[in-house]
């Protein structure tokens, strides 16, 4: 289970930075297309002149409108089609026009004389080649845009010694590492937002907020934990509902299903399940009975907001297994003895005349007032139990 999962996992992954990074490349498509057609309207009306040659007379200027051109393309085939290839394609395709207009306009930006501000300038415009490669989203595609940076910048100024030249350079080999550094710390958030959207469909929030380093082991590997387990009951219910619609008793569960729940995740619990008119829920974690004994007073207390309508609740403190059962169809869930007597007090509420009954394991773990109401036998058990109920003050 754990292998198909990943490997959805990786398929949804692929996707989703697919569509990502065709996006990504559509906005440098059009800003590509700006710029190279400023540049060229620019150039066009004021005759700027380049070596001499007016702009449409000289190669650096027909070359920026093949680039312009190339951009329209490129702009085109995105809005019919995507492929991997193209986060290679589509930076070589720059880098290789960058490369030709930096190389024939080097002498006229240099002139004789080596200006100080020309290495910067030069390491800067082959710096945005590298640095839009992150946008692409594959390591790969970016150390790709990263060489062929580095690769045009050097093959441009390698006629020079200067200690701009040096500096840029060293500038950007650290870009570099940052931006392949971006990128993959891009990709690790996506997986686990990936990751967290697949997990939700078979797990709680909470739990898997909860998951740090392999939070796909939690649909395969069970985990022994220290908890207090809330049962919920609506006393009465069956018979409430002999006299309604199914449309109004499921209105009606929801409502209440609802309000119960919202008071466990209020106080930092998790709902297993619900079973019918039941809740059954679990606190783990620091005070986990504390918070419990203060759900089970919440639910009381909303309960009766509810016409005629009550609920008994029954907490138990242990350990548990925690985790999934099936295969084709996973269930998240908690098992164990704890689990059981949970259930078995909720029930004894009635009997028992208390709205909250909470076993030994409770009383030993919590700092809340509880009175002790009897010591009584749990079926399954050898042995009797002292259980305590809590007082509920008036709101």
């Amino acid at each position: 289970m754990s292998d198909a999962l990943k490997l959805e996992l990786d398929v949804a992954l692929d996707e989703a930075l697919d569509s990502e990074a065709r996006n990504n490349e559509k906005v440098v498509a059009w800003t590509r297309i700006i710029v190279l057609g400023l540049t060229n309207v620019v150039g066009l009306l004021t005759h700027e002149t380049v070596a001499g040659m007016q702009w449409w007379e000289g190669m650096q200027g027909r070359m920026m409108l093949v680039w312009l051109a190339a951009g329209f393309g490129t702009l085109a085939l995105l809005r019919v089609t995507w492929h991997r290839a193209f986060s290679y394609v589509i930076p070589l395709v720059d880098g290789l026009a960058l490369l030709a207009v930096l190389v024939n306009g080097r002498e006229v930006l240099m002139g004789t004389v080596h200006p100080a501000w020309t290495a910067p300038v030069a390491a800067a415009v082959c710096a945005l080649l590298m640095v839009v490669g992150a946008i692409r989203l594959r390591v790969g595609a970016t150390v790709f845009s990263c060489i062929a940076g580095l690769g045009i910048y050097v093959a441009v100024m390698w006629p020079y010694t200067t200690p701009n030249h040096f500096t840029s350079t060293a500038a950007m080999v650290g870009l570099a590492g940052v931006v392949a550094w971006l990128t993959f710390i891009t990709r690790k958030l996506a997986r686990a937002r990936r990751t967290r959207g697949m997990l939700s469909r078979f797990l709680p929030d909470s739990v898997v907020d909860a998951a740090h380093d392999d939070p796909l082991a939690l649909l395969t590997q069970a985990r022994s934990a220290d908890v207090t387990v809330l049962f919920t009951d609506i006393r009465g219910f069956t018979t409430w509902s002999e006299s309604r619609s199914p449309t109004e008793v499921m209105t009606m569960l929801n409502n209440v299903q609802g309000a119960l729940a919202g008071e466990v995740a209020r106080r930092g619990g998790t709902v297993d399940k619900f079973l019918g008119d039941g809740m059954l829920a679990f606190f783990e974690g620091p005070e986990h009975a504390d918070r419990a004994v203060d759900t089970a007073v919440a639910c009381i207390r909303v309960a009766g907001t509810f016409k005629d309508l009550k609920v008994g609740v029954g907490l138990q403190s242990g350990e548990v297994v925690i985790g999934c059962l099936g295969q084709q169809r996973l269930e998240f869930t908690v098992l164990g003895d704890t689990v059981n007597t949970a259930s078995r007090l909720e029930s004894m509420t009635k009997e028992l005349g208390v709205p909250i009954l909470a076993g030994d394991g409770v009383a030993k773990r919590s700092k809340r007032k509880l009175d002790l109401v009897a010591e009584v036998s749990i079926r399954g058990k050898a042995a009797k139990m002292q259980v305590y109920s809590r007082s509920i003050d008036p709101m």
